[in-house]
């Protein structure tokens, strides 16, 4: 016999998608104007990292890792001792630096790709020969010399810290043949796959920063705000990024919006090219001065090659090095994306959790409503069976006297139509022991529930608005306590220093429902399908196995206390009906229940989460119900 534990078989559907697009490879959308991004290193700070590589040229390559997904590092062996050299396309993080090999060091093995290894069998070892950046765009090559099939050969590496797309290809020089790119990309624009020709990315129709002119300005008398002011600089200039243009006119004392509006037209284009003119000069001359400007509280904002003058004094820190400078800019950055993402996530499960158990509390309290009909039950069920001789069958409606009242007055009762007399009377008694059985679990459950409520809002309250990072953590603890997100994976280390995942035991991550029987027996219920295989792999041989007949529904694990001899069959009763409530039968008045030792249950072959094949299996008939007292989770009092 075969189960589906969902009870259908869900296939997977792609909305105009004949053939579904690897997980590696991207489709190209429109390009992304490259200022805009203003996450990203932006062109000047490239261009003193670039002259800053300029004693790495003729390294040799002597290692290649990569510490995270988007990242590449080439180890190289200077003068000075190793070096590594970044670079990242990680979207709104893109960079290159520098960085020291042993602060690396202990992240190594971090992440893999098939561009890593192509380029561990060309370049180790091999040699940097040069680092090139075009003039204010934000695309790097690293010229390199290495290993092929011939002899020695000559490659490149290509990053384009553009957009969102993390394009990062290796390819042979000087033919720009393709031979693996960190993630594939195909479009009507440009296709970088292997055995493709390397195209650059369309020039920017800007005018380069180093060719300014002051009639480039024209126009600009007529735009007050330092922000218009910005926007035009920004467009119109090759190289400018939107933080630079704010220092441009914060040296041309034009960043005020009130001073700005208060300067004559003529005035504001004199002043600004004059402040245009002097920055155009310092970077002409490489006179970098890497900064990090900070906010009031502390936050970097923004990383700049040139001193900031549109911050105070105060909340500017300079540095030894770009490098340096890039380094702590994009960790802080990062770091203040994953703290917010975090919170966002704690935020959202604890909203999540609060609605669900109101809602919850509102149904229970509909069906609290619904048990304490016990009485109306009981005396419909009587009154039909006290005048069975004169109903007739196909009734709606049943007019009989009301010998329970004083007056004896007539009363109308509701008729199934497609029912007969006797088993209408039967149906409301059904109704009556159902509501009496329930009543005390519904409450149990709205107990319970407005108890999670309160827990769940309490730690919603503390979280409050300004959380910091010692907070956040504590309410993030509380939630996986709760089960409301999952606790993060604890990774080891192998002998050569690769991480490796610790190999889950079955039934290890699982937190099924769990009930105690009168007898105390333990009931475990999956949540889902993936919970029920978890549920049935990690049950001991002996332990009865339930589930209801050709329905969708959880897998149910009876645990024996005794192996020698079978549950009572008041036991099986109980866990039967606990399989049939949870399951497409609740509704039902009475549902088949399958049940064998989890010896004669199999996993079924090439089959999805919680399909199963099973053998010598007896079957019981049961009305769906859940009367049982949850048990305690292991671990709490």
């Amino acid at each position: 016999m075969t189960l589906d534990a969902t009870g259908a078989v869900i296939l997977s559907k792609r909305r105009n998608a004949a053939v579904p697009t690897p997980r590696n490879v991207i489709v190209s959308r429109s390009h992304r104007n490259r200022n805009q991004d203003g996450a990203g290193m932006d062109a000047l700070v490239l261009q003193a990292v670039k002259d800053e590589c300029g004693e790495l040229e003729g390294s040799r390559i002597v290692a290649v890792e990569q510490y995270a997904p988007m990242e590449i590092d080439l180890v190289l062996k200077t003068g000075t001792g190793r070096r590594v050299l970044s670079l990242s396309v990680k979207p709104g993080f893109s960079r290159v630096h520098l960085s020291d090999v042993v602060k690396k060091g202990a992240e190594k093995g971090a992440a893999s790709s098939a561009l890593l290894a192509v380029l561990r069998d060309h370049l180790v070892p091999g040699t940097l020969e040069k680092v090139d950046v075009a003039p204010f765009e934000r695309v790097v090559q690293l010229h390199c010399r290495g290993r092929s099939s011939p002899g020695p050969g000559r490659y490149r590496l290509i990053a384009e810290l553009i957009g969102n797309r993390g394009i990062m290809v290796f390819l042979s020089d000087p033919d720009r043949v393709i031979l693996e790119t960190l993630r594939r990309i195909r479009g009507t624009e440009r296709e970088l796959v292997p055995g493709e020709t390397y195209a650059f990315p369309p020039p920017m129709k800007k005018t380069p920063l180093g060719e300014a002119t002051r009639e480039l300005l024209a126009g600009t008398d007529s735009l007050e705000t330092p922000e218009a002011l910005a926007r035009h600089l920004t467009a119109v200039f090759a190289g400018l990024s939107r933080d630079m243009a704010r220092e441009v006119l914060a040296r041309a004392g034009l960043s005020d919006a009130t001073g700005s509006a208060d300067t004559d037209g003529e005035d504001r284009v004199a002043r600004t090219w004059r402040s245009l003119e002097e920055f155009v000069r310092r970077v002409r001359a490489r006179d970098w001065t890497p900064c990090i400007g900070r906010s009031q509280d502390g936050r970097a904002r923004v990383l700049s090659a040139v001193p900031v003058h549109s911050l105070p004094a105060a909340q500017v820190e300079r540095h030894e090095s770009v490098s340096n400078a890039v380094e702590r800019f994009y960790e802080e950055r990062m770091a203040e994306e994953a703290f917010k993402q975090r919170l966002q996530k704690v935020q959202r499960a604890l909203r999540d959790e609060i609605r669900r158990l109101e809602r919850l509390a509102e149904n229970l309290g509909k069906d609290l409503v619904h048990v304490e009909q016990e009485e109306e039950y009981r005396r419909f069920g009587e009154l039909i069976t006290s005048h069975l001789a004169r109903l007739k069958a196909g009734s709606t409606e049943a007019l009989v006297e009301d010998y329970f009242s004083s007056d004896r007055e007539e009363v109308a009762i509701p008729m199934k139509p497609n029912l007969s007399p006797a088993e209408n009377a039967r149906w409301y008694f059904r109704q009556a022991r159902k509501a009496r059985d329930g009543r005390k679990a519904v409450a149990q459950r709205i107990a319970r529930a407005r108890k999670r409520l309160e827990e769940v809002t309490g730690i919603r309250a503390k979280l409050g608005c300004d959380a910091d990072e010692e907070r956040l953590e504590e309410v993030y603890r509380a939630c996986i306590r709760l089960d409301l997100v999952k606790a993060p994976r604890e990774t080891g280390t192998s002998k050569t220093g690769a991480s490796k995942r610790p190999r889950k035991k079955a039934g290890q991550d699982i937190h099924p429902r769990r009930y105690l029987t009168s007898s105390g027996h333990l009931l475990l219920v999956g949540r889902n399908s993936r919970e029920n295989e978890a549920l049935t792999k990690s049950a001991a041989p002996d332990d009865i196995w339930l589930h209801a007949r050709n329905l969708g529904g959880s897998h149910v694990i009876l645990r024996r206390e005794d192996k020698t001899q079978m549950p009572s069959r008041k036991t099986l009763h109980e866990a039967a009906c606990l399989a049939a409530w949870y399951s497409k039968g609740r509704g039902s008045t009475t549902v088949p229940v399958d049940y064998t030792e989890r010896r004669y249950v199999r996993k079924m072959k090439n089959g999805s989460p919680g399909q199963v094949v099973f053998t010598r299996e007896k079957t019981l008939f049961v009305e769906p119900g859940l009367t049982l007292r949850q048990a305690d989770a292991p671990g709490t009092a």
